[in-house]
């Protein structure tokens, strides 16, 4: 899966809330402690969808929406950016994660 990123000047060792876009259109937030789940779950997530591996070893057929969405996505060679959105605490990064879903309303975080 090939992918750019927007950084935004997000720190990018420190909490954060972030996006998956797809042709533009923001389709997933997320939350993490820093850039390293985005930048590697999420591809090594979809190559496995791809290579017709399991999801997790207890969980073979759990791909999320997201990962199908990123997959097709790939498969079509539609453009896939990781946009980091804004740095945050941990206390308040679940609240800030709900609350950009809210303002966003991405199709993948239902």
């Amino acid at each position: 899966m090939h992918f750019s990123i927007i950084e935004n000047g997000v720190l990018v060792d420190l909490p954060l809330i972030y996006a998956w876009r797809v042709g533009g259109e923001l389709v997933y937030v997320g939350k993490a402690n820093g850039a390293r789940r985005p930048l590697n779950d999420y591809p090594n997530d979809v190559r496995k969808l791809l290579a017709g591996e399991p999801y997790r070893k207890g969980k073979p057929n759990e791909f999320r929406k997201i990962h199908r969405v990123l997959a097709n996505a790939a498969i079509r060679r539609l453009p896939i950016q990781l946009e980091y959105l804004c740095n945050t605490t941990p206390t308040q990064i679940s609240a800030d994660k709900r609350a950009l879903i809210r303002q966003h309303k991405p199709r993948c975080n239902d």
